[in-house]
């Protein structure tokens, strides 16, 4: 019995084994493993510098959420702005953002990847700045456009964090322009541009006004040109500008007048720059420590001080502000623009003013006077000066007074191009030699010349400085150089019929030389 039974249990053992063999052959059997899906970690990755590293993985799992062992392939792509190894090791070589993807048998998966090098922004600036302004014949340039750290570059200052926070390239032999890099590559720790007494040439750029924490702006003693951006009205936080000994033109922008922090402010010496003459400019630059230059309505003011004091000004009916400091607007018959603070409107009609021949030829550098009224004026005599051809007026009256207006054909052209002209209808005889001289004392700036002995007194021509006369008291000589005349040559000059010698040397005068020097026919 014993033995049948273990011969029945075999039996029963390979039928089990038989059983199981057609199972797997009627396909009950699990399918082989395949890549079903593919995973990238981390997801994102940020890298704050240059050459910073980080790694990525990859999971591969079949289709039963099994491991599936294989090699994926790794591409980026913004290759200029991280690289990536077969390994999935990335590498920041400039800022920007991209996306790496893993690939693999047909699977993709993807991950961002972003580069916010602060400093490469600084270094691009810097290297702009370099080739711009003729950077390898600079006096000194150790460290620039090397790999070394930007505090290691000559002139330049760093922080903690290798931000620029000053640069200071003064005296440095700098040509060239300033490029719009320094503002447009945002420069964002920069708190003093210093590029003082170089040979730097074109304009401001007005990207400067980007240099959101810039504290110092000292661009002293360079060729620029041109006007100041108003863009500079952005730098909340200026406390010095140095703009001095330049060739900059125009009036400062009013934006700049918004500057809270600023504390000193350089502008003197460049091609006609001026501060406006505004109250809100003016009040604004009184509340500054330091500040050195002109503004636009000195000049006007000047002019008007001057006919003041000629035309009897003490005795004016209204003369309410005037001599006064700040703004012109607040002179009596005085109206101004609203940008420099110059005069457009000079209106005196009827207030007492007085003398002949007292309206200073310097009416003419009011450059931008539209408007002129001295009519009801009855003890205002002399002559129109000629050189008020040089002011378009839309508006003249003179209408009772005796002021006479000039015969000279240029005089009448002009007179009659006046869209609003109520004249005396006195016209001058021709000028004497006396009235030529007093002339060009008021149109040089007389009162300051270095030697004026005699002049505009009633002493003979021949003993005012400079001046010498013949028998009939005419005058054949001027020698008035190295006299610091400043302003225009009059035209005038041209009547002076015996003139045989003129010499203006060594002096201040600006302008054109005037046609009717032409007329001198013994010079």
């Amino acid at each position: 019995m014993v033995g049948r039974r273990r011969t029945f249990g075999a039996f029963q053992g390979h039928a089990l084994l038989l059983l199981a063999a057609l199972a797997l052959s009627c396909g009950d059997s699990p399918a082989a493993p395949e890549p079903a899906s593919l995973a990238v970690t981390p997801s994102s990755v940020t890298l704050t510098s240059i050459g910073e590293t980080a790694a990525f993985s990859a999971s591969i799992t079949d289709q039963h959420g099994a491991a599936f062992a294989g090699q994926v392939e790794w591409r980026t792509s913004q290759p200029a702005v991280f690289t990536v190894t077969t390994g999935g090791v990335v590498k920041a070589v400039g800022n920007g953002s991209g996306t790496l993807t893993a690939s693999f048998q047909g699977l993709t998966a993807t991950a961002s990847v972003t580069v916010a090098d602060a400093g490469l922004d600084d270094r691009k600036a810097l290297t702009a700045l370099y080739e711009a302004t003729d950077g390898p014949n600079w006096a000194k340039n150790e460290g620039w456009l090397t790999d070394a750290p930007l505090g290691d570059w000559y002139g330049v200052h760093t922080d903690e964090r290798g931000r620029v926070v000053r640069l200071s390239l003064n005296e440095n032999d700098l040509t060239g322009e300033i490029p719009p890099e320094l503002g447009n590559f945002n420069l964002a720790s920069l708190q003093q541009l210093s590029l003082g007494h170089n040979s730097l040439t074109g304009g401001i750029p007005p990207e400067l006004g980007n240099l959101a924490n810039l504290q110092e702006l000292w661009l002293w003693d360079n060729d620029l040109t041109g006007e100041i951006p108003a863009e500079l009205g952005n730098l909340a936080n200026l406390l010095s500008l140095w703009l001095n000994d330049n060739d900059l033109t125009g009036e400062i922008p009013a934006e700049l007048g918004n500057l809270g922090n600023l504390q000193s402010m350089w502008w003197y010496n460049n091609a006609g720059l001026c501060a406006p003459g505004t109250r809100q400019f003016i009040d604004f630059a009184a509340g500054l420590d330091v500040t050195r230059g002109p503004f636009c309505h000195e000049a006007d003011a000047a002019v008007l001080r001057a006919l003041y004091e000629l035309a009897g000004g003490s005795s004016w009916r209204a003369s309410n502000g005037w001599l006064q400091p700040g703004p012109l607007s607040d002179w009596y018959g005085v109206e101004t623009d609203s940008v420099a603070g110059r005069v457009v409107a000079l209106d005196l009609n009827r207030n007492g003013l007085s003398g002949v021949g007292v309206l200073p030829a310097s009416l003419s550098s009011l450059k931008v006077l539209r408007e002129l009224r001295v009519d009801g004026n009855g003890d205002l005599g002399g002559r129109l000066p000629l050189v008020m051809t040089a002011l378009e007026l839309r508006t003249l009256r003179y209408d009772g007074t005796n002021l006479c207006a000039p015969a000279e054909p240029s005089f009448r052209d002009w007179l009659q191009s006046i869209s609003s002209h109520t004249g005396s209808g006195i016209e001058c005889p021709p000028p004497t030699d006396r009235d030529v001289l007093e002339v060009l004392y008021h149109s040089t700036g007389g009162p300051n010349w270095n030697a004026k002995d005699n002049w505009l007194t009633a002493a003979p021509l021949e003993d005012w400085h400079g001046v010498r006369a013949d028998d009939q008291g005419r005058v054949t000589h001027i020698n008035l150089g190295e006299n610091d005349l400043t302003g225009e040559v009059p035209p005038q000059l041209g009547n002076l019929a015996s003139l045989k010698w003129l010499s203006l040397h060594w002096n201040d005068l600006t302008g054109k030389i005037p046609a009717e020097l032409g007329n001198l026919a013994n010079l």
